[in-house]
C-alpha cells in the first residue's frame, strides 16, 4: 500500500500532462473499493486508479521505476 500511496502524492505534484479521457467498465466491487481507498486516504478517485496503474505497470516493466 505504500507504494501506491507514493504513486499518488508523486502524480498529484507533477505538472499538468496530456491526459486522455477513459471510460472503462469494471466490476462494481472493485469500483467501491477504489472509492473507498480514495476516501481513507482523502485523494481523488483519479489520482488512486493512476497510482494504482502505475505501481502495476512498475512492477511489471512496462515503464520504468521512479
Amino acid at each position: 500500500m505504500p507504494k501506491v500511496i507514493d504513486q499518488i502524492t508523486d502524480w498529484r505534484e507533477r505538472p499538468p500532462r496530456a491526459r486522455r479521457l477513459v471510460n472503462w467498465q469494471i466490476p462494481v466491487h472493485i469500483a467501491e473499493a477504489i472509492n473507498r481507498l480514495a476516501k481513507d486516504l482523502g485523494r481523488t478517485k483519479t489520482e488512486v486508479v493512476i497510482g494504482l496503474l502505475r505501481t502495476a505497470l512498475e512492477q511489471t516493466g512496462k515503464i520504468k521505476k521512479k
